[in-house]
């Protein structure tokens, strides 16, 4: 109270003593309406910018989950506003306060994906079981890129599978390479080995190999039995290439045609 006082004797007094009377009840209304009304501005802004952020970070996921290029942000800012100049005018400056340029899209998703990890982690310290999977293949750039997913059941079981890591692997993929990237991932999400169940991988020699395996090393390393799987979907959609459906398929869509050319008894089909 000290304060304030001498604050309004040393700033303000020279200002406002002068005012007696209802004058100055009608002079401190006049400046609590005008405080309140910078407070609705600045209160209107802070709004805005929430949602400008917002926006932002939900158009920066969709361009993530859909593989474009980070530029495209820019693409949709300037359709953004093509659209307000038209339908809503008055928007206009909001679509001009969105921030979807390049560097500004890899930064929302890199900070979406350090959210998703920790929610990840966070699921995980309820976990009582855990199993593995994974799938090594080779990018464009002839980097070797290991998917590990995980599905684990919680106290209150329920069952959870989310892509765990994604690990790059710049030099050999061997059975004893792909055994230290999975190991690297068990450490930094805290993944105890006894809790683990199961690992899936395909067929690949560095990963079924029986000695020198990803699986074999593997099993060695932890002191429980495990089960191991093997995982044919590759498999599957190599044979639905290679495999001639053509006279299966003539015989299918004679049948349906021949039905449907009948109008009266088609339906009972």
């Amino acid at each position: 109270m000290y304060n304030v006082n001498r604050h309004y004797t040393t700033k303000h007094a020279a200002t406002y003593d002068k005012f007696k009377g209802q004058f100055r009840v009608d002079k401190v209304e006049l400046l609590k309406k005008n405080f309140i009304g910078q407070q609705s501005i600045m209160k209107s802004k802070v709004i805005s910018s929430y949602s400008a952020t917002k926006i932002s970070f939900l158009i920066a996921e969709n361009i993530a989950k859909s593989g474009q290029p980070f530029s495209t942000g820019d693409l949709i800012k300037n359709s953004i506003k093509q659209f307000c100049n038209e339908v809503c005018p008055k928007k206009i400056q909001f679509a001009e306060d969105l921030s979807l340029s390049h560097q500004t899209i890899a930064r929302r998703v890199e900070d979406l994906s350090k959210n998703i990890e920790l929610a990840l982690k966070e699921k995980l310290c309820k976990c009582e079981a855990y199993s593995l999977a994974l799938d090594e293949s080779t990018d464009r750039s002839d980097t070797a890129q290991l998917a590990i997913f995980i599905r684990f059941i919680t106290s209150n079981f329920e069952i959870i599978e989310e892509l765990l890591d994604f690990r790059h692997m710049k030099g050999t993929t061997k059975g004893e390479d792909i055994l230290s990237e999975v190991k690297k991932t068990m450490i930094k999400f805290d993944l105890p080995e006894t809790k683990l169940s199961g690992v899936t991988t395909d067929g690949a020699s560095s990963m079924k190999g029986k000695n020198i395996g990803f699986v074999a090393l593997f099993k060695k390393s932890i002191n429980h039995n495990i089960l191991s799987y093997h995982c044919i979907i590759h498999q599957e959609q190599l044979c639905a290439k290679v495999l001639e459906m053509k006279e299966v398929m003539e015989i299918v869509i004679q049948t349906v045609n021949f039905i449907r050319s009948r109008g009266l008894n088609h339906r009972q089909f």
